[in-house]
């Protein structure tokens, strides 16, 4: 979780959009893949004013590449 939340704090220092992939481990004990996504609005005076964004579940997605990752004999996938 340390790279996602210095990707985030850079992002709220610099105003840059994110765009992060990380896993969160659910309540039942299950890790999930997640994607978080953002960015600033701006104030006439040019200050961020707010954050738009979502995260969306990619969990089904990061399996199935994972698996065709296997089963074309390539290495795992890192765990960000």
């Amino acid at each position: 979780m340390v790279p996602t939340m210095k990707a985030l704090k850079e992002a709220l220092n610099t105003g840059q959009s994110i765009d992060i992939v990380h896993r969160v481990k659910t309540m039942n004990g299950k890790w999930k893949w997640l994607r978080a996504r953002g960015s600033p609005s701006y104030g006439p005076s040019g200050k961020i004013v707010r954050w738009y964004g979502g995260c969306e579940d990619i969990d089904a997605f990061k399996e199935m590449e994972e698996a065709l990752r296997k089963r074309a004999g390539g290495s795992p996938a890192s765990n960000d």
